[in-house]
């Protein structure tokens, strides 16, 4: 059985879709919920494409969701890849972005995927959730439009967060700019 979002698959794998949730955004939390990103991630890339409207939840569901998929995949060139082909690509300049970044994460050489070009958004995540362990910081970059994988997302810019998803290993000139103490 192939495990690529079809009407089919949902009623097999996942029995049916509650009337009130779209088809794609129940496919997508069902993956997460039963933990399957790293069996799931490679038929997607393998896909190589998209509708727009898959796109669109998917991106939605990145800016709600993705830290699970990153967890569940455990391999961040996969995680590149996926979100290549399954987000609204970018279309824009260079940025100059910020993020509020575990520093324990930091340290072992991981920087996340969502920046923000808001350097107060990027503060709330470095104080806040990113706090844990041995503190948060707030990290600065260069993202040149090869490294910005997708720009934010309607949900995104409701939340004012302003995400926009990119590459790590493509961002340059990352520099510590704030430290912040652990949070309890």
């Amino acid at each position: 059985m192939h495990l690529i979002p079809t009407f089919d698959i949902l009623k097999i794998e996942f029995g049916g879709i509650p009337p009130d949730r779209s088809p794609h955004k129940e496919y997508l939390a069902r993956i997460t919920e039963q933990s399957k990103w790293a069996q799931i991630a490679p038929h997607f890339i393998k896909k190589g494409h998209f509708s727009i409207g898959f796109k669109t939840e998917f991106h939605t569901f990145w800016t709600t969701a993705g830290h699970h998929i990153r967890d569940q995949v455990q391999d961040d060139k996969v995680v590149t890849n996926l979100l290549r082909i399954a987000l609204p690509p970018y279309l824009g300049k260079e940025r100059v972005l910020f993020r509020g970044e575990n520093n324990d994460r930091f340290m072992e050489g991981k920087v996340g995927f969502c920046w923000s070009d808001k350097i107060e958004v990027a503060r709330m995540f470095g104080r806040g959730m990113n706090a844990i362990g041995s503190g948060g910081i707030l990290i600065k970059c260069i993202a040149p439009h090869t490294a910005i994988i997708s720009s934010p997302s309607t949900h995104s810019l409701y939340l004012q967060e302003y995400e926009f998803t990119a590459d790590p290993s493509k961002i340059i000139s990352v520099e510590i700019i704030e430290r912040y103490p652990p949070i309890d």
